[in-house]
């Protein structure tokens, strides 16, 4: 009766004495894999940002054409004159050449206090602005004006 006291005061004291090692191992058992899944997401980052780094290194040279299509302000009286400029070099005798109102920039007040911002863009809904161009020419030199007005980068 004693040897069997003993044994289960034995097996209660061991259960006891090894619980906190044994939550203890797997509590970091959780971790580890908790660490093992952060690192491989944070090795698919790197991988995803050495993509990018390539990608970008690849089209560098490429953008300063991208900043020459879209420039940060519209530059409507530019536009025009090249417009007008192609269409006279091309032989098309030019009866007129109209643009709708054309969005100078959107001026915004926030404040009535603080000045207000200018912002060289569109107003919000505005898709395009018409432009019109009313000549004359042989069928050729029509087709050559509206190929080279199509050339342009910034249209």
């Amino acid at each position: 009766m004693w040897v069997v006291l003993s044994l289960i005061l034995l097996i209660i004291l061991m259960v006891l004495a090894l619980r906190p090692t044994l939550v203890t191992i797997s509590t970091l058992l959780g971790q580890i894999q908790q660490q093992k899944e952060i690192s491989q997401k944070l090795d698919d980052k790197t991988l995803s940002v050495t993509t990018a780094l390539k990608t970008l290194d690849s089209v560098k040279e490429k953008l300063p054409l991208l900043d020459e299509a879209l420039p940060d302000d519209a530059n409507w009286e530019s536009l025009v004159s090249e417009v007008g400029s192609v269409a006279s070099e091309g032989g098309i005798i030019i009866k007129s050449l109209t643009v709708d109102k054309i969005p100078k920039a959107l001026v915004v007040q926030t404040d009535p206090a603080k000045q207000s911002t200018e912002k060289p863009l569109m107003p919000e809904g505005v898709i395009g602005v018409k432009f019109e161009l009313k000549g004359s020419g042989t069928y050729e030199q029509i087709r050559n004006t509206v190929s080279a007005i199509k050339g342009f980068r910034d249209l």
